[in-house]
C-alpha cells in the first residue's frame, strides 16, 4: 500500500511540474491533464519505478558510486517504461496521441520516448528517490493510514471513470 500511496503524492508532484513547465512553454496556466484530481500517475510510476529499484539494490548491499549510478539507471529505465505504456495505451484506447517528442527533440524512439525528456525526468526521480524521498517519507508516515487509503481509493475511482470505456 506504501506504493500506492507513493504514486498518488509523486504523481500529485508531477502534476504541479507539468503546471510549471505549461506556464513557461505557454505563458499561462495550460491544464493537459486527464483524471479530475490533481495527479498524473506517470511522474509517480517513474518514481516509484526508481525508489523500489533503488530498495532492492540496497537490500542486495550495493552502496556507494554503484548504488547510485544503477540507481539513474533505474530511473531512466522507469521513466521511459512509465512515458511509453501511457502514451501507447492511450493512443491504442483512444485513437488520440497525447503527445510526440518527435516534433521537438531529437534522439526519440517513436513519439513517447526520448533520451532529453526521459533523461530530464530520471534526473529528477534520481534525486527524488535519493535526496528528498528519505525526509519527505518521514513526513508521510505520520499521515494516518485510513487518509493514504483514502487518497489511493480515491484516486483510483478517478481512474475508473476516467477510463471507464477500457473498463467496461
Amino acid at each position: 500500500m506504501s506504493y500506492a500511496f507513493y504514486v498518488v503524492v509523486y504523481g500529485f508532484f508531477g502534476y504541479l511540474l507539468e503546471r510549471f513547465i505549461n506556464l513557461i512553454a505557454y505563458g499561462h496556466l495550460y491544464d493537459n491533464s486527464l483524471l479530475i484530481t490533481p495527479v498524473q500517475p506517470m511522474y509517480g510510476l517513474g518514481v516509484v519505478g526508481a525508489l523500489a529499484g533503488f530498495n532492492l539494490l540496497r537490500k542486495a548491499k550495493i552502496h556507494g558510486k554503484r548504488l547510485y549510478v544503477a540507481t539513474l539507471v533505474i530511473a531512466y529505465i522507469a521513466t521511459a517504461l512509465s512515458e511509453y505504456a501511457s502514451g501507447t495505451l492511450y493512443e491504442h484506447f483512444y485513437g488520440v496521441r497525447l503527445w510526440d517528442y518527435r516534433m521537438t527533440f531529437p534522439f526519440c524512439a517513436g513519439p513517447y520516448t526520448c533520451f532529453v525528456p526521459t533523461a530530464m525526468f530520471a534526473l529528477l526521480a534520481f534525486l527524488t528517490v535519493c535526496f528528498v524521498h528519505p525526509y519527505l517519507d518521514l513526513f508521510l508516515r505520520l499521515i494516518p493510514k485510513s487518509v493514504r487509503i483514502g487518497a489511493v481509493l480515491i484516486v483510483l475511482v478517478d481512474m475508473f471513470f476516467t477510463y471507464s470505456e477500457v473498463f467496461l
